[in-house]
């Protein structure tokens, strides 16, 4: 990532390391670029996890990661003063096994040494930053879902309750108009704040008050169809709201001054 340097005419570049991968040192011809860099992202080489095997080498099959290899090896081979690359024999056997060619030899492990570089890169995995971003468009995908059925929830809800007004005269008293304007305005308020926090990027499956809001809006439009279609009993289950709500309390009061008795 290229940023401004505060000296005129500089420039600074940050650069991220990856976790076992090997560096490559080769020596390069007078004239070529101090630095050089491929348009393939982390996040696209991770989706090339497929193209490994079980001991994480390329297959041979694999068209993708070769194709990576080749086009980094025909800039890189380019670079290489290949007169002075100096590549040692590992073993005895693989003196019986080196090409006649040395000059072949030395172009095969360079490029095998690409592939293990592409491979380890590939392995490695993508750096937090990049999976908190995967991460976050996964949750801006849920929330975008949620809020949909949000919207259906109190369309349809609405939809049922105020239908009923037409049909039924007894729905039409001013205590049942009061009981419903009281209890939509709050499900209102609660869910523009659900809105407001999906537009944040706050993950609205996330446990705790989030989860007490929707079981609001759950009880809420349940108390609403069945009052308007059953029976007005049904608004007596909108008291299980403040009653959970001093339960939680309770219990967290409970245990704050029990934790603070065992403390002292």
């Amino acid at each position: 990532m290229w940023t401004s340097s505060a000296r005129p005419g500089e420039s600074v570049i940050k650069y991220q390391l990856l976790n076992g991968c090997p560096t490559l040192v080769f020596p390069i011809l007078p004239g070529s670029p101090l630095i050089a860099w491929n348009t393939l992202t982390l996040e696209t080489l991770d989706g090339y996890r497929t193209e490994l095997d079980d001991s994480g080498n390329v297959k041979s099959d694999s068209k993708k990661i070769l194709g990576v290899v080749d086009a980094l090896y025909e800039y890189i081979s380019l670079c290489i003063d290949w007169p002075r690359l100096s590549i040692p024999l590992i073993s005895v056997s693989e003196k019986t096994e080196a090409k006649s060619d040395p000059e072949e030899e030395k172009r095969t492990r360079v490029r095998e040494a690409i592939a293990l570089v592409v491979e380890a890169a590939i392995r490695s995995g993508l750096p937090a930053s990049i999976k908190a971003g995967a991460s976050g468009k996964r949750i801006s995908a849920k929330n975008a879902q949620t809020v949909k059925q949000l919207r259906l929830g109190f369309a349809v809800s609405n939809a049922v309750y105020i239908l009923s007004l037409f049909l039924f005269r007894s729905g039409r008293s001013w205590t049942r108009l009061f009981y419903y304007s009281t209890t939509e305005v709050a499900a209102v308020v609660l869910w523009q704040q659900l809105e407001a926090m999906a537009k944040k990027g706050d993950d609205l499956a996330a446990a705790g008050l989030t989860a007490y809001m929707f079981d609001v809006l759950y009880v809420t439009w349940f108390v609403h169809v069945t009052t308007a279609l059953l029976s007005t009993k049904f608004w007596w289950l909108y008291l299980s709201i403040p009653s959970y709500a001093i339960y939680r309390f309770g219990s967290l009061l409970v245990s704050w001054l029990t934790g603070g008795h065992h403390a002292a």
